[in-house]
């Protein structure tokens, strides 16, 4: 269960940092500025040769694309960690795992050298991918029952 609750702080806080970064630095910070000090026409237009024309606009390009990766790619993954993670927080608080009973078709076991989170355990119960926090690999090709929490597909007990 630790690795639920890494994830949960984690990815949470990183992606709600990131969003609140964006939201106050980017866009207010510029709605006020312009606001305070509206732009001031130009004087002087600068002339560029061709290879600087390609190149002003290569940089202008790569920083759009860097500012969209860094503050809605980074919080959009992190959210998409989280929120499942979220919505099984009422099933680990109040004990109430979803069950399911199925054939387990295929079960492996991760070596976590070098790992220091993650699930060790994956099983396939009637073709359906779930995580384990506990080892599968003694009732492969059985019939078992198990819980699990719906939305991460995490298992926590065997039954």
């Amino acid at each position: 269960m630790v690795v639920y609750w890494l994830s949960l702080l984690l990815f949470t806080l990183l992606g709600s940092f990131m969003f609140w970064i964006f939201l106050y630095k980017i866009v207010w910070e510029t709605w006020k500025t312009r606001k305070i000090n509206p732009r001031k026409k130009r004087i002087k237009k600068v002339r560029r040769t061709f290879f600087g024309k390609v190149k002003h606009i290569f940089g202008i390009g790569l920083s759009y694309v860097f500012m969209l990766v860094l503050f809605i790619g980074i919080p959009t993954f992190c959210f998409y960690i989280a929120v499942p993670t979220w919505l099984d927080l009422p099933a680990v608080i109040t004990g109430n795992y979803a069950e399911v009973t199925g054939h387990l078709t295929n079960s492996a076991t991760v070596e976590m050298k070098g790992k220091s989170w993650g699930y060790p355990y994956y099983a396939y119960i009637d073709g359906e991918f779930y995580s384990s926090l506990v080892p599968l690999d003694a009732f492969e090709d059985l019939t078992i029952t198990v819980n699990y929490l719906p939305h991460t597909k995490v298992i926590v007990d065997m039954l």
